[in-house]
């Protein structure tokens, strides 16, 4: 955490780009300690492939055995990385079935607004402190405000102690997964929303967003109210928890140019709560049950279909596969971006903006999963197709 000018001396390097790397849910576990980005795989790899470039880095890690925080990658490649440990905001009280079932819906309210009934549990100096519901958190705010409150108190920080840092043009990312997709979407909007109102200077201005398997909110219930904004949670025919998500997401991209990347998992579980969505190449859209949410988002953006089955990770997809595409995303800086079968480039995050903003309405599909080719987690070994249907040309 950077909030004081000696922190930010000590700590922030002026001539490196910025990422905040936000984490999933956490249901009923985050008050016991922080999430990190780390690699499940690589210890299956460094006895599989002694030749894979990227190894010296975990060979030499004193501090981890079995997994590797991805945030290095990015450290060592230009940027200042940052986590937004908000799991302990949005927690159940204890880890009941009948809790966890329904943690989804109630966190994602509690992102945008004070009125969700979900408790925030965390420890300090060794104990557990409980708010009750509906009770906001640290004063007036939702978790998204929470976010904008911190990242603040960070850029007051830097500007202090690099005064040239707050006016000139950098790199911002935030890279979201799962529920942290959904939290980066409020987030980077408000924050956007901060610097046109002159409360934020102009060096930290959200420039990327990258979206790995994000959670868009299910939920039905249209009596709450966006708590930064005062309005009522936004109704439409695509859902009324989702609504909010692409209204923001729209707001980042056709308002404040953001380019946005979205990467979803096989079968689309998480992204889009469906098992049977499908692309139809001639028609350039999505098919199948939630098909408005992903054509909506699809106008905005890539969509960029993963397989995660390297080293380690293997089926099922939900349990694997989703935490998953942590790494392969994460770990796309340091390589060169796979191609499609005709030579087109993938979405990476290596990726200028300019080029990923081209790339609006466009779909790509990892077709060599469980093939020869991909057994690491890098992505320069993967192959893709380019608007293919998933289902019957993926596989």
């Amino acid at each position: 955490r950077i909030d004081t000018e000696e922190l930010a001396e000590q700590y922030f390097n002026p001539d490196k780009n910025i990422l905040v790397i936000i984490n999933g849910l956490q249901a009923g576990t985050g008050r016991n300690g922080n999430a990190n980005m780390c690699s499940d795989s690589r210890l299956d790899e460094l006895e599989q492939f002694e030749d894979v470039e990227d190894i010296a880095y975990f060979a030499n890690d004193p501090n981890s055995n079995q997994t590797y925080d991805l945030a290095k990658y990015w450290f060592d490649n230009g940027y200042n990385v940052f986590y937004f440990h908000w799991e302990m905001f949005a927690d159940y009280a204890d880890n009941s079935a009948v809790e966890v079932a329904g943690t989804p819906p109630a966190v994602q309210e509690r992102v945008w607004s004070t009125d969700s009934g979900v408790q925030a549990v965390y420890k300090r100096g060794g104990n557990t402190y409980n708010t009750a519901p509906n009770t906001a958190i640290k004063g007036d705010g939702s978790v998204a405000e929470l976010f904008a409150a911190e990242y603040m108190r960070m850029a007051d920080a830097v500007s202090k102690a690099h005064p040239g840092y707050a006016t000139s043009k950098h790199d911002v990312r935030i890279a979201g997964h799962s529920m942290g997709g959904c939290l980066s979407v409020a987030s980077a909007t408000l924050c956007n929303l901060l610097v046109e109102a002159g409360e934020l200077e102009s060096g930290f201005k959200i420039n990327r967003l990258a979206l790995m398997d994000s959670y868009l909110g299910v939920s039905s219930n249209t009596d709450y109210t966006i708590s930064w904004s005062g309005k009522k949670y936004a109704k439409d025919v695509i859902g009324n928890g989702s609504c909010n998500y692409l209204n923001a997401l729209t707001m980042l991209v056709n308002k404040f140019g953001v380019a946005v990347e979205f990467y979803s998992n096989e079968k689309f579980l998480i992204t889009f709560t469906s098992t049977n969505l499908k692309y139809n190449s001639e028609e350039k859209r999505f098919t199948g049950v939630s098909s408005e949410r992903a054509n909506y988002i699809n106008r905005l953006c890539p969509i960029i279909l993963i397989r995660p089955y390297f080293a380690a990770v293997s089926a099922p997809v939900f349990t694997n596969g989703h935490n998953a595409m942590r790494e392969w995303y994460l770990s796309t800086i340091l390589y060169d971006a796979p191609k499609t079968e005709d030579g087109r480039t993938v979405p990476t995050a290596r990726m200028s903006d300019s080029d990923l903003l081209k790339l609006k309405g466009t779909y790509f599909s990892m077709v060599n999963a469980r093939k020869e080719g991909c057994e690491t987690v890098r992505c320069d070994d993967d192959t893709f197709l380019f608007g293919a249907e998933s289902e019957t040309k993926a596989k």
